[in-house]
């Protein structure tokens, strides 16, 4: 039943033949291509990170380095209940030249000179295996097995690629998404910064083909344009330059230069708002009783947002300056970048996801989760607990 609601909001939001490919997609790629894949792949062997890279002078040079302030945070995985996150030290974040690297699109998969996959570019280094699968995986999709298998068997060969750029840095997110733009791309941005103002040099961005409209947004109100960007649309992009990154963790360096320059970019702050998230227009994790939730935090001064409805500049306005903000997990949180030092408070069914735990702790956010009860992957919230607590927290 769960699966069958999902599918109908899916058809209702996408059409039938979005969902049909969305779906075509998924089992490719998961039934027959990533099975490939794995037994293709020694992961321990044809994998590395920039710490490793650090250590091959004759292919890497470091460039750059931050030591977090913040220095323990969750780690990024499934947990039952807040008591069960441990923390994880922050490693030193680097930065470094990759030369004579290759890109693999759609996910910017970087791949070094002895045909390692650099594991930092597509996630991190704690998701190694399941990260460079998939990226493979969407690889083969769309470029063909023929292309893949190539790939997989080049070794230390150098593959030829269609387009060849001097220098660059990838944001290209494994999952074109609001958070994986936001989070593990644009705050690759800050690292860019830093490096042109060190070598007064530009790097090209190599950015998705099919960019959507609010990535474009994101970037402008960044100060790049088309002219500072490369969309990839060949399977391979030679570059003999490239600018990688430690994979971006959500550092209170690099978030408050996100925030910083996309204030400087939009009007004014919504000062104090109270900020109910909700995710009426997705296909799953929706508030079932959401009407009675918005009425009853209504009355504790909040308003509620469909931020898919908002422009980037309006979500960076609206969370720039928030007392509070409530919502069901989902990509919106990630708005918590933008934000200052607001109380977050995530409502969960019955998986607990801690991507927004470890964002609120790096930034040092008073964080509350609240379970609530499940329909499958929707929620039911006790409108008169969340109240409750959240009058625990806040000025009436």
């Amino acid at each position: 039943m769960d699966l069958f609601r999902q599918a109908s909001r899916k058809v209702h939001r996408d059409g039938a033949n979005a969902f049909l490919s969305e779906v075509h997609e998924e089992i490719v790629r998961e039934k027959v291509l990533r099975r490939y894949i794995d037994a293709n792949v020694n992961y321990e062997r044809d994998t590395v990170t920039v710490a490793d890279l650090t250590t091959n002078a004759e292919q890497f040079s470091l460039e750059d380095s931050i030591e977090p302030r913040v220095t323990q945070i969750p780690p990024k995985q499934s947990n039952e209940s807040v008591a069960d996150v441990p923390d994880r030290s922050f490693p030193t974040q680097q930065c470094g030249i990759l030369r004579d690297a290759t890109v693999l699109a759609p996910a910017g998969l970087v791949r070094s000179p002895n045909g390692q996959y650099v594991a930092d570019s597509v996630g991190p280094i704690n998701l190694t295996t399941r990260r460079v699968s998939v990226s493979l995986s969407m690889f083969g999709y769309e470029f063909g097995i023929n292309q893949l298998r190539k790939t997989l068997s080049a070794g230390q060969r150098k593959e030829n690629a269609a387009v060849t750029v001097d220098e660059a840095i990838v944001l290209m997110p494994l999952w074109p998404n609001y958070f994986h733009w936001t989070v593990e791309g644009l705050l690759k941005l800050h690292w860019l910064e830093r490096y042109v103002k060190q070598t007064n040099t530009t790097p090209t961005i190599l950015v998705p083909e099919n960019l959507s409209s609010w990535m474009r947004e994101s970037l402008t109100l960044l100060g790049y344009d088309s002219e500072d960007c490369l969309a990839v649309g060949t399977a391979r992009t030679q570059v003999n330059r490239l600018l990688v990154p430690s994979q971006p963790e959500p550092i209170i360096e690099h978030t408050r230069w996100l925030r910083n320059q996309m204030l400087d970019a939009v009007d004014s702050p919504r000062k104090g708002a109270r900020i109910y998230i909700s995710r009426r227009n997705a296909t799953k994790r929706q508030v079932v009783n959401e009407e009675s939730v918005s009425n009853a935090l209504q009355r504790l001064g909040f308003e509620t947002y469909a931020l898919e409805e908002l422009s980037v500049e309006e979500q960076v306005e609206l969370f720039s300056d928030a007392e509070v903000v409530v919502g069901p997990h989902g990509a919106g949180l990630a708005n918590l970048v933008y934000a200052d030092d607001p109380l977050v408070v995530e409502l969960f069914g019955r998986k607990r996801l801690n991507t927004y735990h470890r964002l609120a702790t790096a930034l040092g956010f008073e964080y509350e989760p609240v379970y609530c009860d499940s329909r499958g992957t929707d929620l039911v919230v006790d409108s008169e607990e969340l109240t409750e607590r959240l009058s625990d927290h806040i000025n009436m």
